[in-house]
């Protein structure tokens, strides 16, 4: 079972279905620490494959499915190694 869990939360209260600014992507451990960050500015609306290609570029994979947490999503996620391209 992982440690670490991703957490995508829109950056401001949505207007009429839409986040104006954008979500944040945060990655806790289990201390309910922050490992990792990234800003998804241009993400109006939550959408699951955008967070999970975010959070494979830095490093992470999903090991379970996404469940919604107050106004965000949260899913437990594993460390990987990747490769520098």
């Amino acid at each position: 079972m992982s440690n670490l869990h991703a957490v995508c939360t829109p950056n401001s209260l949505p207007v009429d279905g839409s986040t104006p600014h954008g979500y944040r992507l945060t990655v806790l451990d289990a201390d309910m620490r922050v490992s990792d960050v990234a800003d998804l500015p241009d993400l109006r609306a939550y959408d699951q494959e955008v967070a999970e290609l975010r959070l494979t570029g830095m490093g992470y994979v999903p090991t379970g499915d996404w469940t919604a947490a107050g106004l965000g999503h949260m899913v437990a996620v594993d460390r990987i190694d990747v490769l520098p391209v």
